[in-house]
């Protein structure tokens, strides 16, 4: 199987999800200090309709919600402001 026939299938299965196990990755990814996860994620949902099993901008969890914000030289989630 291809590269790209394996993302699509997996981006097929993750937009078929519940919305709350969604956000639950989208979490959990945040949670894990798994930043790459995290911009992965929130991109298949911004870049999807909503129709199609995207999510709304407002409604995905944000790392400045939890006083986190990205240290670009270590790509981990770090507390404070930048």
């Amino acid at each position: 199987m291809e590269s790209g026939n394996k993302n699509s299938s997996f981006n097929e299965w993750l937009l078929g999800c519940s919305k709350e196990h969604k956000i639950m990755l989208v979490k959990k990814a945040i949670e894990e200090n798994n930043v790459g996860v995290y911009f992965a994620l929130t991109k298949i949902f911004l870049d999807t309709p909503i129709s199609q099993g995207g999510i709304a901008s407002h409604e995905i969890p944000s790392p400045a919600d939890e006083n986190l914000h990205v240290d670009y030289h270590t790509s981990q989630f770090k507390y404070g402001k930048e």
